[in-house]
Formats: structure tokens, sequence, C-alpha cells
């Protein structure tokens, strides 16, 4: 009988071992000894492309989702069945069969707790658990802008007529929150004819929107001077406006 000295313990299976022993007589025993090598369910995996989630856990722009079965019975993975939801669970039964040890799905649905699950089998007939995914994030949509409050002395057609205090207020973002809203100018100290002031509106995934403002400032006070002059008899009245042009321009009225 051929002599075995070592069982391949990477391969889960059933292996019977019999051993014959003869002495110098012809005589003969004969053992058979059974050996169960086990091994578990298959393992499964996920990795997406580094930098498409940030340091808040958020993503926005569809990205992809890498799915790797690993066989832990040394006879390969027969398939695999996979589904996508935005709950903690779904039923792999109910979705797409992968004969192969990997697959891809891409997330494009905007919210936070898109979830792959997977259950796999291999060539032993082992069947492993449904294994989901950590909840993956994606908010595709511009925040709300942020506006600003304009602290100063505000006259007709929009002219402000003292230096300007600029205050912004935060926008919102209904699905991954508001991080920052920033402005670019905080005051307006000189005559203008129109500055523009920017705010932008930030929210957790890394998605901006702008809202902007133009402001008009003059502080410049016309004053008038009245001179009178007699010609034929006649008192000849001359006003004189200084300055004689203005940022915000004037009228007057004799």
């Amino acid at each position: 009988d051929e002599e075995i000295t070592s069982i391949d313990t990477s391969k889960a299976g059933t292996y019977k071992i019999r051993y014959v022993a003869y002495d110098k007589a012809g005589n003969k025993n004969e053992t058979t000894v059974t050996i169960t090598v086990s091994a578990t369910a298959p393992t499964v995996s996920y990795s997406i492309e580094e930098g498409i989630i940030n340091e808040s856990g958020w993503a926005n722009k569809d990205f992809t989702v890498t799915i790797n079965v690993e066989d832990n019975s040394g006879y390969g993975i027969k398939e695999f069945r996979l589904c996508t939801a935005t709950t903690d669970r779904c039923e792999p039964s109910t979705g797409s069969v992968i004969t192969t040890s990997t697959g891809v799905r891409e997330i494009v649905t905007e919210s936070n707790n898109n979830r792959i699950c997977v259950q796999a089998l291999d060539n032993f007939g082992q069947e492993s658990d449904v294994i989901c995914s950590s909840a993956y994030k994606l908010d595709k949509t511009k925040p709300t802008a942020g506006t600003i409050e304009i602290t100063g002395t505000e006259e007709d057609n929009d002219w402000y007529t003292t230096n300007v205090e600029i205050t912004k207020v935060d926008g919102s973002d209904s699905l991954s929150g508001h991080l920052e809203t920033t402005v670019d100018k905080n005051s307006i100290t000189e005559n203008t004819e129109g500055e523009k002031v920017t705010v932008t509106t930030t929210d957790l995934a890394g998605n901006e929107s702008t809202r902007e403002y133009t402001i008009k400032v003059d502080k410049t006070i016309p004053t008038a001077t009245i001179s009178k002059t007699v010609n034929n008899n006649k008192n000849v009245l001359t006003a004189v406006v200084t300055p004689t042009d203005t940022l915000s321009s004037y009228v007057y009225e004799w």
C-alpha cells in the first residue's frame, strides 16, 4: 500500500487513512483513521479608491466599490450574490449573481447610508453569512449659499453714505450638513461705484455655493454756494455745487 505521511490541510475535506502492519510471520493488522480538515466560510471585503471619501466621511461624486470574496476551503469560490440599498441591510438572494471572486458596484444615490450586502458560496458547499459594507455617504448637491448683513447708512438707490461693515450669515445643507460659510470682505471704507462681495458656503461633502453682492459707497457730501450779480438792473443768482461730480451723481432744485 502507498505510504501517506501528510495531509494538505489547506484543502477542506474528510480523509480516510488506512494503516496495515505486517510481522515477519505474515500476520497483519489493519486500522482506518478518519481525519477531517475543516475551513471557514468565504470572507468578504470592500474597497474604494483612495481620496474618494473626505475627512468628514462623505463623497461628492459617484464612485465604485470593489467587492473581494476570499475562499477559505481550498476549492475556490462558486458564486456570490449581492444587493445594494440605502438601509442597513438588504437580501443578496434578490440581487445579482457573480460567478467570480471579485465584483464592482457603483454608488450613485445621494444618501448617508448606501450599503452593499453579499452572501458567498464556495465549491465545497460552505455559504457565508450576509456580510454588508459600512455606510457609504454621498452628497452631490450644492448647499444653499449664505447671505450677508450690512451695517451702514443706506440712502436712495442702494447707495451707502458711510463706511460699511459686513457680517456673513451661514448657509445650510439638508444632507451632509453645513461645514462653513465665509465672506471675502468684512468692510468697505472707500468710495466705490460697486465693490463685489462674495459669500461662499461649503457642506461636509465638499460641495460649494456662492452668492455675490455689489455694494456702492459715496461718502462725499456735496455743498452748494449761491452768488449774486447785477446785470441790466436785474439780480442774477448763480449756484455752484462742489464737487462738480460725485460717484452717485446728484440733482438739485431752485
